[in-house]
């Protein structure tokens, strides 16, 4: 169902308002361009509340040990982690080619990284809504390889266009999640890195894979292109460290490759989500818990391949 779009009003307020948050945290010192991120995203927790409960719901069927406290100061501080991102994000324009400080590759990501880019067939970089993929990406294109990010439509454009136009000044490149079908081919034959997350509701067209106990609706593009045309694929795990560093990291995947292709797809997706699951419950607070991962109920028994 598409989603109704918002009136001119709202959408020249919220990009009245991003326009000047942008504005302010361009001129600010980094390390306080983070904090005062952190601090916006609380104060969006504390006075709006959108989808703490939800969140929190979300985060007590995921951590069944844990109570009731932890999941809410883990939900606030999911705020403020978000609030620091969406700063950094800003920031792209002032940083652009001068990542080094904020973000880290060890040698042996660094190693992998290039060893994918060399074997000349595209590299998918699997990631979730985790740490910040964004200045991965930025810091991957730093290091020069051609780095393509796969991003959905916004319901304002313009605010779109706004993040498109700070990823494009990190020298990433973009394919909207409408043209992937094209776009993703081409920029795997270019050789490029296709960053996707894999983390989003995929609704009917989805496949069915268990996170945190519990089936979840989850895409197979990452599955099928990497099955069709045996590119690389990585799992990328970022987090933001007590300094402010973003940490990077990737596991190299094996894609199965039996000739049935269904079952390579759900093993490969399997595998991309039992590594993200892994790796949020390291860091549950810097995992954005408050989109409906779980929103679409497999199907009853009796009803598979209907809509």
């Amino acid at each position: 169902m598409a989603k109704r779009p918002k009136p001119t009003w709202q959408k020249r307020l919220e990009t009245g308002l991003a326009k000047g948050c942008f504005w302010i945290i361009q001129r600010l010192p980094h390390r306080t361009a983070q904090k005062f991120g952190m601090w916006v995203g609380a104060t969006f927790h504390d006075l709006l509340h959108i989808r703490v409960n939800h969140a929190v719901d979300e985060l007590l069927r995921s951590f069944p040990d844990k109570d009731e406290a932890w999941a809410k100061q883990t939900v606030r501080n999911v705020y403020r982690h978000f609030g620091a991102v969406s700063a950094e994000m800003a920031r792209n324009p002032v940083l652009a080619g001068n990542y080094d400080k904020w973000v880290h590759f060890d040698e042996e990501t660094l190693m992998k990284v290039r060893r994918a880019f060399e074997r000349g067939r595209g590299t998918f970089i699997t990631a979730g809504h985790h740490g910040n993929w964004e200045y991965a990406g930025a810091m991957a294109a730093q290091y020069g390889f051609p780095t393509t990010f796969v991003v959905g439509e916004q319901t304002n454009d313009d605010i779109e266009e706004l993040m498109d136009d700070l990823r494009r000044a990190a020298g990433l490149h973009i394919v909207k999640r409408k043209s992937a079908p094209r776009g993703i081919p081409k920029a795997l034959k270019a050789n490029h890195l296709v960053a996707m997350m894999i983390d989003q509701d995929a609704r009917s067209r989805g496949i069915f894979i268990d996170f945190f106990g519990r089936p979840a609706s989850t895409f197979k593009g990452v599955g099928l292109f990497a099955v069709k045309y045996n590119p690389s694929v990585l799992f990328m795990r970022t987090w933001r460290d007590e300094k402010g560093v973003i940490q990077v990291r990737c596991d190299e995947v094996e894609v199965p490759q039996t000739g049935d292709t269904e079952a390579d797809i759900l093993t490969l997706m399997t595998d991309l989500t039992n590594r993200l699951e892994d790796h949020i419950r390291t860091v549950p607070d810097q995992y954005l818990w408050l989109h409906k991962r779980w929103k679409t109920p497999p199907p009853k028994p009796g009803d598979e391949g209907t809509e």
